[in-house]
């Protein structure tokens, strides 16, 4: 078995955002769009907008996570 191999099979099924993935958790600010029946997800720090931050998703691509847990 490979060093990679053994690290796949060694890494928790359930992992940990901030300890395992080093992600960074982010406060967002929800806005909603009224007339076209849509949200905004925004990071409140302004600094963090970017022209390239910005995913359009479908009704069918959200997921509520109370649910998956």
């Amino acid at each position: 078995m490979t060093d990679l191999e053994q690290q796949w099979e060694d890494a928790a099924p359930n992992p940990n955002p901030e300890t395992d993935l080093e992600y960074e958790y982010l406060s967002i600010s929800v806005v909603k769009a009224e007339q076209y029946e849509r949200l905004l997800l925004l990071p409140e720090d302004e600094d963090m907008l970017h022209d390239d931050a910005f995913m359009v998703v479908g009704e069918d691509d959200l997921v509520d996570l109370d649910e998956m847990a």
